[in-house]
């Protein structure tokens, strides 16, 4: 019975170890399929780093890409652009000083961002003197002096 018991062992592709000697007699057949399976960890990290870096520049170059933003804009939006309150916006747009765009069938004013671009280049920049300044406020706002 002990030698049917090894048989099976041997051809089954166990190992074999011997009562008296400890020594294996045949390799297993699934440690084959481990020793030829097994990646090396530092190929797998160098993978692992490529793919890493490739997915680092994919995201550059979407970055790079400048975002397309739309041409019309709202009054908070020109206000800043143009570094002005809202008040003066309006006073603007009901004077017609400003180019400006409003839908049929709505309120909002929109205002194209290169209209305005191209309006403030062509605007005429006067330079502004203190005396002016001062002639203007007295002008605005007379001075009344009591006795």
């Amino acid at each position: 019975m002990q030698n049917k018991q090894d048989n099976r062992s041997k051809t089954s592709g166990a190992c074999n170890i011997d009562s008296a000697d400890t020594t294996v007699t045949r390799v297993p057949v699934y440690s084959s399929a481990v020793t030829t399976g097994m990646e090396n960890p530092f190929q797998r990290i160098d993978n692992d780093l490529s793919e890493i870096k490739r997915m680092v520049r994919v995201l550059m170059d979407q970055q790079s890409k400048p975002v397309k933003k739309s041409d019309l804009m709202g009054v908070k939006e020109a206000c800043e652009m143009l570094h002005i309150s809202s008040s003066s916006m309006y006073k603007m747009t009901a004077k017609n000083k400003i180019p400006m765009v409003k839908r049929a069938g709505t309120k909002k004013l929109l205002f194209s961002r290169a209209k305005l671009i191209e309006w403030l280049e062509e605007e005429p920049t006067m330079p502004v003197s203190i005396d002016t300044l001062v002639e203007q406020q007295l002008h605005l706002k007379p001075r009344v002096r009591r006795a």
